[in-house]
């Protein structure tokens, strides 16, 4: 749903369209039951329980405890728009993106209220245990009742959201980091395979771990009602690709990928909405791509269109292609993003359009290498974005039966 203002009429009414049929009565919200989360929960703390008689950091009571801080920390930061004291508990990647959102309420003047909370349940569901401490994670389901809604902060007037508490669930992802356990990732329940994902210990064999596991080996919950299992798929035989290539070259760490994508995607849209020429300064784009994106931000500007992106959040972010060549110029991959939001589009003030809902969207963008790091070189459309799944990565001069090897083993060897 990304809007290029500058073909405003045409471009709104086709991005409309192309919105998934069920965004307009959909529940953004979806609440896993316990018969889903008992199989993955169950094997996840004996693995944890297991590690932690050498390794106190996963320990799962201590690991709860850090998700339930956090957690209340957080809503009390976001309401009251101040970030500052979440510094030591966030990846700094999460901090900045969380922030740059914050500008964003304000310059939409909205402050966006968490009241009424209380922690039902925490599940601690996946283990990552690499053998380098900082590449280690750990992902928690949240069960909680909340208030959320908004008011302008001139008035104090109620805009939308919830009038009593409502349940819902997230996954919050933490990794460590400098001898902490921070959050680096909120993950929405439709587009999540958390409860999917195999479980990793780097010191154990697949036998092994499932030794730990006992009567629980080989359970596991289901996919989010609104993940593909073709794109959950291509998503996992990427991961397991890319755990070969990073040995020889750390750009494709996939982290790195998925946290590039997440927080360009950000810093793009809240660039439109807020205008500005200086608001596109450092937003990671090929000089191709920048120099479009400016040039369609000043027609914007001339012919006074404006987008609002209410409620904008990232929902999920997949990568669906890899594309590794012997000229590293040439490197590049795509990511198929999640986001919703409600949108506004006004010229002069006046508004053209108003969302009804927040709602959902996906939209798939390529990256292509600029040295050592990344930049969007391409927003696909939607059919060519989709086609993008049935391509098969590239590793130059890897065989096909090479790629399926790759795929099947779950660490590099």
């Amino acid at each position: 749903m990304l809007i290029f203002f500058g073909i405003f009429i045409y471009v709104i009414i086709h991005a409309l369209k192309n919105r998934r049929d069920a965004s307009d009565d959909e529940d953004l919200d979806y609440c896993f039951t316990r018969d889903a989360i008992e199989p993955k929960a169950a094997k996840t703390r004996k693995l944890l329980e297991f590690v932690a008689r050498t390794d106190e950091s996963v320990n799962p009571v201590q690991l709860e405890q850090t998700v339930a801080g956090t957690f209340r920390q957080l809503q009390e930061c976001w309401s009251a728009r101040d970030y500052a004291p979440m510094r030591p508990l966030l990846m700094p990647d999460l901090y900045e993106q969380h922030w740059a959102q914050l500008r964003g309420l304000r310059q939409t003047h909205e402050i966006n209220r968490l009241e009424d909370l209380r922690i039902e349940q925490i599940d601690l569901v996946h283990l990552h245990y690499a053998d380098a401490e900082d590449q280690r994670s750990f992902t928690a389901l949240l069960t909680v009742w909340l208030r959320d809604y908004y008011v302008d902060d001139r008035t104090g007037e109620f805009l939308r959201g919830d009038n009593t508490a409502a349940r819902f669930q997230e996954f919050w992802v933490f990794q460590r980091w400098e001898g902490a356990w921070r959050l680096r990732e909120i993950e929405q329940t439709r587009e999540s395979d958390c409860l999917k994902l195999e479980n990793f210990f780097a010191p154990f064999t697949e036998t092994g771990r499932d030794q730990v596991y006992g009567e629980t080996a080989g359970k596991s919950g289901p996919l989010g009602p609104n993940l593909p299992p073709i794109i959950q798929a291509k998503d996992a035989n990427i991961d397991r690709l890319l755990n070969f290539l990073v040995v020889t070259d750390r750009i494709w760490d996939r982290e790195t990928m998925l946290a590039t994508a997440r927080r360009t995607y950000l810093n793009v849209l809240l660039a439109w909405q807020d205008g500005r020429p200086e608001a596109f300064s450092g937003i990671a784009a090929t000089p191709g791509m920048l120099a479009h994106l400016r040039s369609v931000n000043e027609s914007n500007r001339q012919h006074q269109w404006r987008p609002e992106y209410r409620n904008l959040c990232v929902r999920k972010v997949e990568l669906v292609h890899v594309n590794n060549r012997h000229e590293r110029g040439l490197d590049s991959f795509t990511a198929r993003i999640s986001a919703h939001a409600q949108v506004i589009a006004t010229q002069g003030g006046a508004i053209r359009h108003k969302d009804e809902f927040v709602k959902p969207w996906v939209e798939f963008w390529t990256f292509a290498r600029a040295e050592n790091l990344w930049a969007l070189q391409e927003i696909l459309p939607g059919e060519k974005g989709a086609a993008m799944l049935a391509l098969e990565n590239t590793d130059e001069d890897t065989s096909a039966e090479m790629l399926q090897w790759y795929y099947s083993k779950e660490r590099a060897t």
